[in-house]
């Protein structure tokens, strides 16, 4: 129930779940001779570095500046707290420092625990900065209507970091 809950909620998810689903055809006419497209979502906030990596493009892309709902009393407060508890922390920081707090399944737990490996070896769906959004979010009442937003804030927090890491990575290749 959870983990239905955390997909839906989580919009990253969610839109990967479905870009999977056109991807595969799944859902539409497959009669049609005509390829399936579908428009990329427009980058708000600060725009990627030219000539950047299509890794450090997704990730720009994928984790944009979270918004507040007008009609969730706390959204905005839980944006900024989840931003707060998160920066400056890796995903495995925040893990450790949330885990004992979290009310995980077992399946929740079991990609948890690849956390590390996600970290080292960043992807654009970004599943390390993810994976410690939700632990994080596990350990607010998850009954909350806003906990879904701290897990928002946290991600967002923790892409923001690997924008900058991957950017001086970047500069640092081209330097040579």
């Amino acid at each position: 129930m959870k983990a239905a809950r955390f997909v839906k909620r989580s919009g990253v998810l969610g839109f990967a779940a479905a870009l999977a689903l056109a991807a595969a055809g799944c859902g539409g006419d497959s009669s049609s001779d005509q390829p399936t497209t579908f428009a990329m979502a427009p980058i708000r906030g600060p725009q990627p570095p030219k000539n950047a990596s299509p890794l450090l493009e997704s990730i720009y892309r994928n984790f944009q500046p979270p918004q507040a709902d007008p009609s969730v009393k706390g959204s905005g407060k839980a944006i900024k707290e989840g931003e707060k508890a998160c920066k400056g922390k890796t995903p495995l920081e925040v893990k450790q420092e949330f885990i004992a707090q979290s009310d995980l399944t077992a399946d929740q737990l079991k990609e948890v625990a690849k956390l590390a490996k996600y970290q080292q070896r960043p992807s654009p769906d970004f599943p390390a900065g993810q994976l410690a959004a939700l632990v994080y979010q596990n350990a607010l009442n998850v009954n909350e209507p806003y906990a879904s937003y701290g897990f928002q804030g946290c991600v967002y927090v923790l892409a923001l970091q690997l924008k900058q890491q991957l950017t001086k990575q970047q500069k640092e290749k081209k330097s040579r």
